[in-house]
């Protein structure tokens, strides 16, 4: 059996006091380290919080400069159909114009063969009369 003597005792209450401390001083600087960290994560939320409202703002600028330019981009569309439509208008009236031009100078030398059939067959005959009777000239052309 052991017998506690009032130093013992002392000592014992001196060295628990020093753990007790030690415990107490131990807590105290984890405590200004967990504060330190929570302050720090603190202003990085707060900054998080403000880049996300920043960037929501930006992106709902973008979607309505999108939605312009998707606008746009519809109306240079319908431009080029309608410019295409005109030019593909102007193509079948030249081909057409271009038929009728062929055909008139196939009339013309159709009508210039005769004529000069004509003459060459007037001169050797004796006849006062051309073979042919010269055509005539119908309005297409204005001297």
């Amino acid at each position: 059996m052991m017998f506690a003597t009032k130093r013992s005792l002392s000592d014992a209450t001196n060295a628990v006091a020093k753990q007790l401390e030690n415990v107490y001083s131990s807590l105290a600087a984890t405590k200004k380290h967990l504060s330190s960290r929570i302050d720090r994560v603190d202003c990085s939320l707060d900054e998080f919080a403000e880049i996300t409202a920043s960037t929501k703002e930006e992106v709902s600028s973008l979607r309505g400069n999108t939605e312009g330019i998707a606008l746009d981009v519809q109306k240079v569309h319908h431009a080029v159909y309608t410019l295409e439509t005109k030019l593909n208008r102007i193509e079948f009236k030249q081909d057409d114009t271009n038929l009728g031009v062929a055909r008139l100078l196939r009339t013309a030398i159709t009508l210039e063969n005769q004529a000069s059939v004509g003459h060459i067959q007037a001169n050797p005959s004796s006849s006062s009369r051309p073979a042919l009777p010269s055509p005539q000239r119908v309005g297409y052309f204005s001297h």
